[in-house]
């Protein structure tokens, strides 16, 4: 399917760089999320969830996420919990989305410089990269911490642009959900948007972005990418 334009015409546009949100966007992490999740929140007393819940909290950062689910006064123990458990299992419980893995390698090989700012923590973000295959071709990697406040602050984003030397006019973001959307507002960055999240397609037609995906496949052609000697296409 192709994507649909908010206001650009995808023959006009000349990125040097894409910036790529992780969770829903490049990855499916929501197993992983959720046994996390449910083990923080049983351990200190509170019920379980379905995955169909989780999804739809994931996005604010592991802080607020858990702040929501235990409140205040728990926070900081319920992510301790969390984390004791994501190092175990992110790396086998998350899975690349459809067309990523032949989506990336095109897009660099047509000479885009790849990011990701995510507000998922730095270390683990790197890690599950590796892990699938990604770093190459993504070569920054950025989530909240160390003076670097979550999204939608646009910090992150910016960030990651001045790691990779790109400026905002020549840089794309692509994310998931409408928090993707109000980051790349504030940075001044153009985005685009794929259903591939917690948000349906109606909702981040709502938060108007410059271009709602039909799939993730559809990013070479619309760049203007050539396929990669190697890759898969899809």
């Amino acid at each position: 399917m192709s994507g649909v334009m908010q206001g650009k015409t995808a023959s006009h546009l000349r990125y040097e760089g894409v910036v790529f949100d992780l969770d829903g966007t490049l990855v499916d992490s929501y197993a992983a999320i959720t046994e996390c999740y449910n083990h923080a929140c049983t351990s200190l007393g509170q019920p379980a969830v379905s995955p169909e819940t989780v999804r739809g909290l994931v996005g604010h950062g592991l802080e607020s996420l858990m702040e929501d689910a235990v409140g205040p006064a728990q926070v900081v123990r319920a992510v301790a919990l969390f984390q004791e458990r994501y190092d175990v299992i992110c790396e086998e419980r998350t899975t690349l989305l459809p067309g990523v893995a032949g989506t990336l390698p095109r897009l660099a090989a047509g000479g885009l410089r790849l990011g990701v700012a995510t507000n998922k923590p730095t270390r683990f973000a790197v890690r599950i990269l590796r892990a699938l295959g990604l770093m190459p071709p993504v070569r920054a990697v950025l989530g909240p911490g160390e003076g670097i406040p979550p999204k939608p602050r646009p910090e992150m984003l910016l960030k990651v642009l001045a790691d990779l030397g790109v400026s905002r006019r020549q840089a794309l973001y692509v994310g998931d959900m409408e928090i993707d959307i109000e980051t790349a507002r504030r940075a001044d960055v153009d985005v685009w948007v794929v259903p591939t999240g917690s948000c349906s397609r109606s909702q981040l037609m709502a938060a108007s972005p410059d271009v709602l995906l039909g799939e993730f496949a559809d990013l070479p052609r619309l760049l203007g990418a050539r396929p990669a000697a190697g890759t898969d296409r899809s």
